[in-house]
């Protein structure tokens, strides 16, 4: 039997995971603040978007302009074009709208991003997770948004990818959303070296940490990273040179 699988088109964790993401999956990005989960959100949305699929983007700390200006001078990539053709929906979901209008805000913002959802939509990205579970302060209806999501991207037959900060929701919502997900993708920073696992998925896989790294097409993610084996010398770890990576790394 042939399983479809949607590509994250980031080099590298396509191979680990063996074609892509199944398609119909949920997915966990997991990690300290300040470990590059934007970069990879970003670029599996635009990996889609090249490839000719529908995307919706829901941002809490970026408006489109913003986002659009640093993803061209950092990777040259341009959204712009992709928000006209009707490729791509972009929600602007900040905290404010929510403090204003207490639980009826964070209602319709939840109600507006599963609304958006719709028909044809193969690829969507909660960018973060963490602040809008903040922001709403509701935790079953935050869960009720991840039913309706995993729902609907099952018929899609897309992905849902949520982004979330190490310790911002409580355990065992984090747990509770782990084990509803098909797929957790892990990023630590390891002596000033981001590294990532997948340490959840439908299919069998390896627990390795691989060591991210950074071109000017994008993020990709190298071989398993060795065992630390002590010399009295540190290795120099694999750093970035592109001058606006801070601009759009999550905030806290």
């Amino acid at each position: 039997m042939s399983f479809l699988r949607r590509k994250a088109w980031i080099e590298g964790l396509d191979d680990i995971l063996r074609g892509g993401f199944l398609e119909g999956s949920s997915i966990i990005l997991l990690g300290p603040v300040v470990t590059f989960k934007s970069h990879l959100a970003f670029q599996i949305i635009y990996g889609g978007l090249k490839n000719g699929e529908k995307c919706l983007l829901m941002s809490t700390n970026l408006t489109f302009d913003t986002l659009r200006t640093n993803l061209k001078i950092s990777y040259d990539w341009d959204l712009k074009s992709y928000l006209d053709a009707g490729k791509l929906d972009f929600i602007y979901y900040p905290s404010h709208l929510t403090e204003s209008t207490g639980r009826s805000g964070g209602f319709e913002g939840i109600r507006e991003i599963t609304f958006r959802t719709g028909e044809g939509v193969t690829r969507v990205v909660i960018h973060s997770f963490s602040q809008l579970y903040s922001t709403v302060n509701d935790e079953s209806l935050i869960m009720s948004m991840v039913y309706r999501l995993k729902e609907k991207i099952e018929k899609n037959r897309g992905i849902v990818l949520y982004l979330l900060d190490n310790g911002v929701q409580s355990r065992q919502f984090e747990e509770n959303l782990k084990s509803i997900c098909d797929y957790v993708l892990e990023l630590r920073d390891s002596e000033d070296v981001v590294e990532i696992r997948v340490s959840k998925a439908p299919i069998p896989h390896s627990l390795d940490w691989h060591r991210l790294f950074f071109s000017s097409s994008g993020v990709g993610v190298g071989a398993p990273t060795a065992k630390t084996v002590k010399t009295g010398k540190k290795s120099l770890p694999v750093r970035s040179t592109l001058p606006s990576l801070k601009t759009f790394i999550e905030s806290p």
